[in-house]
């Protein structure tokens, strides 16, 4: 298995990170806050076990259902169950 050597830091709404990654494979702050971001990196230099452990969850993710090749073919999928009932 490839090594994920990446960890990520996010604030919470950034769009398309927190819809498809959880607080199991990233961490999260909150925009709004520099102490909420300040703790959140401290917390991450002193916790390097549980951020790889975070970084491992998000590679396993990203390669189960989100590289693009895969999304190429589920919509290719899609296209082909919908045009046997639809004339395009």
């Amino acid at each position: 298995m490839m090594s994920f050597s990446h960890r990520f830091i996010a604030f919470r709404f950034a769009g398309e990170i927190s819809s498809v990654f959880n607080d199991r494979e990233v961490t999260f702050f909150n925009s709004e806050d520099h102490l909420d971001l300040a703790n959140k990196i401290q917390y991450s230099l002193s916790n390097p076990k549980v951020l790889k452990a975070k970084a491992t969850r998000a590679y396993e993710k990203l390669q189960k259902g989100y590289l693009w090749e895969q999304s190429a073919n589920k919509y290719k999928n899609l296209i082909n169950e919908y045009s046997k009932y639809k004339r395009i």
